[in-house]
Formats: C-alpha cells, structure tokens, sequence
C-alpha cells in the first residue's frame, strides 16, 4: 500500500469496509416520506439506497367513558393516532393501578363492582392499597387509561370517577 493512503483501512481492497450512519429524528419532517442515503468514495463513485419511513412524534388520544350495568363497572377506552395506525396498547387504570390491558382503537372493559367495594381484592398488594385508599375516601373509583401507539408516543385520558354501590 502507497504511504499516501496509510489513514485507508488495512482491509482496503481486501474486504469490504463500512461505515455507521446515524440521523436524528427530531431533524426529520413529520410524516411519510422517502429517505435516500447517497455515498461517494474518494475516487468520486457514488452509490444511493432508499427506503420508506415514517415519523410519528404525536400521542395517541385517549378517551375513556365508564357507567355501571349491574354489578359490573362497563370501561370504555378509545384510542385514535393521526397517523391512522392502531394503538399498539390500551391500559386501564383503577385508582392509579394497572388493572387491564387491551388492543386499540377501541375496547371495552368490564371489572366486577364488587371487586372494589368491600376490600375482596386479591390482585396485588399495591392495587389493593392504592383502592382501599380511594374508597375509604369517597365510595367511588378513578379510572383512567394510557394508549401507546407503534413509535412508542404514549397519550393519557382525562381521570373520571364512578362512583360505587
């Protein structure tokens, strides 16, 4: 190998040679889109590769409605991405703990009232805790959902309160 070229890999000529590319997101437009990545070598060659993405940097919105039907607390949660992909993941929660999980864009939970009324609750210790705390204070139950859509973007529902029987 020429002195002229000693910064070249030892590899040069011999095996292929690579190099890591990154680009950050934030620095990308919104949306769908066609990337092309162009590279040169010294001798002025250059070759291109491109590939579709899309970048999501919005949340999900996240609804939820809940009533009482019998002895069952009826969960509504909706979930709806501008991008128009389906939430990846739905989770309901009951004073502050995880209590269901569901697939978007809309599910329909049902918990059993009597779970929550008199301290019958056998799921976790913290779950038990956190409603035992919220019932001894009110006789009523908030509930509240997280959607999570494909690229990770969380969103949250408003709290709504139920009250028990």
């Amino acid at each position: 190998m020429s002195q002229q070229f000693l910064d070249w890999p030892q590899t040069f000529g011999e095996a292929w040679d690579w190099s890591h590319v990154s680009v950050l997101a934030t620095e990308l437009p919104i949306g769908a889109a066609t990337a092309t990545f162009t590279v040169r070598d010294r001798a002025g060659n250059t070759t291109s590769v491109s590939c579709h993405l899309f970048v999501d940097a919005a949340p999900p919105r996240v609804a939820i409605a809940a009533s009482l039907v019998g002895g069952a607390i009826e969960v509504t949660v909706t979930a709806v991405d501008d991008d128009g992909a389906l939430p990846a993941l739905i989770v309901l929660y009951a004073a502050e703990a995880e209590v269901a999980h569901g697939q978007g864009p809309s599910t329909t939970f049902s918990l059993d009232s009597d779970d929550f009324a008199s301290g019958a609750l056998s799921r976790t210790l913290a779950l038990a805790l956190a409603l035992a705390l919220a019932l001894a204070l009110a006789l009523a139950l908030a509930l509240s959902a997280t959607a999570k859509d494909r690229a990770g973007n969380e969103g949250r529902s408003a709290v709504i309160v139920i009250e028990l029987p």
